[in-house]
């Protein structure tokens, strides 16, 4: 049976005129119980315990009512009610928090700022991160929000937001310190957000596009791709370059392609990146095929980066070392056999039967079994780019192309002397001393010599900062050196 609301308010109040407030706070919870929507009700019984000191349970009372009538659409009488909840609680979380919504809501973004600086001072006191991370986000979120406004707002929502959320939160305090006039500023807060969101194309391409025009090209170099490159003429070029340092031939012939189609002034730049005229060296190497106009058209040919002395080392290194030896004049090799004599060795393969195990030694102890043939050309190529590097206009390229067969034949260390001669030789392409650098480095990690290595990727840093994965690299070898002189 419902209880009759005059009679228990009646009742109520003559117990509160005798001076017994808690009987009457007795009665009022009954009808509340009967009747949750008796707003009056609810209200005198907030009232009786501010009365008899019960503060928690009034502000509990009071936004409760608050957030009736906030979900009725009563948004003045909402207000109000929170506003009583504070009057007791100054710091109540949930009157702060549904105040300064209400505030955003009507755009008074003064009285929002004023409600979520209170409301993030409480929750700094309680040691609340994920709440002092949402207060922040929100005032970011404010169109009137500073840039750094902004950039506190991306800062706190790592680890108490999903990645993407934070991306964008990154990438709209670029947008702000870009209309602040700090563009620098705001390239490395897009670099922050693409950290956070990796499949982002269109953010890829922006941070691309915008290191080009601040003279940064490098740092394009880790959002490059056909994609992202777009039309930009300097961005496909920065691709194709990279792709042939990292030998990706196929990946820089698409990009030098794209450019020659949506620049055609720039196919001379195009030529010389993908396929430089040789000059006549005294070797067996056929004259390339002329192009229907009487020019040699290398865009679909590949080949090596040019040397001062107009030599291309290419990936194939039996065509490399014929150039380098044509052009160095190196003086003849001699090559040793525990075994065999060069004409014994070159007779060896047609008079070999199946299982022949043919061992070759060169003078600095490198052995490769079962192919006599091929154990004779790697000798012959270390020996050719061994006296090419002598010449200082092949040093770079010679030194370099030694050090990387050296690696691919495991004889690590050799192959670290050969790549560190090649970062201090002379050469015109910044590009290609970085990317000999990063190789130096990870040679030095790869045979244990990480201290060494840290310092290689710590000078190519400062060289050129973000460059590939080395802030990742440095940082992994750093906890391994702290790992190992914990122990």
């Amino acid at each position: 049976m419902a209880i009759d609301r005059g009679t228990t308010v009646k009742k109520a109040e003559d117990l509160v005129r005798e001076g017994r407030p808690e009987l009457a706070i007795a009665e009022y919870l009954r009808l509340v119980e009967d009747q949750p929507g008796d707003v009056g009700a609810a209200n005198a019984l907030g009232d009786l315990y501010v009365k008899v000191g019960h503060r928690a349970q009034a502000v509990a009372r009071f936004v409760q009512i608050g957030d009736s009538h906030r979900d009725s659409g009563f948004v003045p009488k909402a207000v109000a009610f929170y506003k009583k909840a504070l009057k007791i609680d100054p710091a109540s979380d949930h009157a702060l928090s549904q105040l300064a919504q209400i505030a955003i809501e009507q755009a008074l973004y003064a009285d929002a700022t004023l409600y979520l600086n209170r409301l993030l001072q409480r929750r700094r006191e309680q040691s609340n991160e994920a709440g002092v991370a949402e207060c922040l986000v929100r005032l970011g979120g404010f169109p009137t929000a500073t840039a750094d406004a902004k950039m506190a707002a991306a800062r706190a929502a790592a680890g108490h937001f999903p990645a993407t959320e934070a991306s964008r939160l990154w990438v709209d305090a670029a947008d702000a310190l870009e209309r602040a006039g700090r563009p620098r500023e705001a390239l490395d807060v897009l670099m922050q957000a693409a950290s956070l969101d990796t499949e982002d194309v269109a953010l890829k391409r922006r941070i691309a596009i915008a290191c080009a025009d601040s003279g940064q090209i490098d740092r394009a170099r880790a959002f490059l791709s056909l994609e992202t490159a777009g039309d930009r003429g300097d961005l496909l070029l920065a691709l194709a370059e990279q792709a042939r340092a990292e030998g990706r031939d196929d990946d820089a012939r698409r990009a030098l392609q794209r450019l020659v189609e949506v620049a055609p002034e720039r196919r001379a730049e195009a030529e010389a990146l993908l396929a430089p005229q040789l000059p006549p060296a005294p070797s067996a190497e056929p004259e390339p095929e002329p192009a229907g106009d009487g020019r040699w058209d290398p865009v679909f040919d590949a080949s090596g980066a040019e040397l001062d002395a107009g030599v291309a080392l290419t990936s194939d290194l039996d065509v490399s070392v014929q150039r380098v030896a044509a052009a160095a004049e190196p003086p003849a090799v001699t090559i040793t056999s525990t075994e065999l004599e060069w004409s014994e060795l070159l007779g060896a393969e047609a008079g070999a039967g199946d299982g022949a195990d043919v061992g070759v030694n060169d003078d600095a102890g490198f052995v490769v079994d079962d192919d006599p043939v091929e154990a004779v050309a790697e000798i012959s190529t270390i020996a050719a780019l061994t006296a090419a590097a002598e010449n200082p206009a092949l040093q770079f390229q010679a030194a370099a192309q030694l050090g990387r067969l050296l690696l691919r034949l495991d004889r690590g260390r050799e192959a670290v002397t050969w790549l560190e001669r090649a970062t201090q030789a002379a050469t015109a392409v910044r590009e290609q001393r970085l990317d000999v650098m990063y190789e130096l480095a990870d040679a030095l990690e790869q045979i244990g010599e990480r201290a060494r290595a840290l310092d290689v990727f710590a000078d190519l840093d400062f060289d050129a900062a973000s460059y590939r994965d080395v802030p990742g690299r440095m940082a992994k070898l750093r906890r391994v050196l702290e790992e190992g002189r914990a122990r």
